[in-house]
C-alpha cells in the first residue's frame, strides 16, 4: 500500500498535478528521485529535477562523477550510463531503492556523492544554454 501512495506521489509530482500538497510534504527534500524513462534527477517529490542529457555535451564536467563514485562514466551514452551509475554505484556508496513495481522511478539518498551529481547538471546545463 505505501508502495502504491509513494509511486502516485511521484507520478502527480512530476507531473506537474502535485500543487502545494507536496511542497508541504517534510520528505520532499530528504532523497532524490530519478525518472530512468524520461533521465530526469528530482529533489524528492518536488518539480525541481534537473536532466541527464546535458552531460553528453558537456564531458568535461564527467571527470567530477568520477571522482566522486570512484568510478568511469564512459560513452557513448552518458546519460543513461549516469543513470546506471546512480543506480548502482561503482564503490557501492550507496543502496537506491526502486520505488514502483516497473522500476521507472528510483529513490537515490542524498549524500556527497548525489549531491556532486545533482551540482554537475546544473553546471552542464548552464554550459550549453547559457553561454
Amino acid at each position: 500500500m505505501r508502495t502504491a501512495l509513494t509511486a502516485g506521489l511521484i507520478a502527480l509530482s512530476l507531473t506537474g498535478c502535485g500543487g502545494d500538497f507536496l511542497k508541504q510534504d517534510p520528505t520532499v527534500s530528504q532523497f532524490y528521485t530519478l525518472d530512468t524513462d524520461k533521465l530526469l534527477l528530482c529533489q524528492g517529490l518536488s518539480k525541481s529535477c534537473r536532466d541527464l542529457i546535458p552531460i553528453a555535451s558537456a564531458q568535461h564536467l564527467v571527470p567530477k562523477i568520477e571522482q566522486a563514485y570512484d568510478g568511469e562514466l564512459t560513452g557513448p551514452n552518458y546519460p543513461i550510463n549516469l543513470a546506471r551509475m546512480l543506480i548502482d554505484p561503482p564503490n557501492g556508496g550507496y543502496k537506491a531503492s526502486p520505488v514502483d513495481e516497473n522500476g521507472r522511478y528510483v529513490q537515490l539518498p542524498i549524500n556527497a556523492q548525489t549531491d556532486t551529481v545533482w551540482d554537475v547538471l546544473k553546471q552542464a546545463h548552464d554550459s550549453i544554454y547559457n553561454n
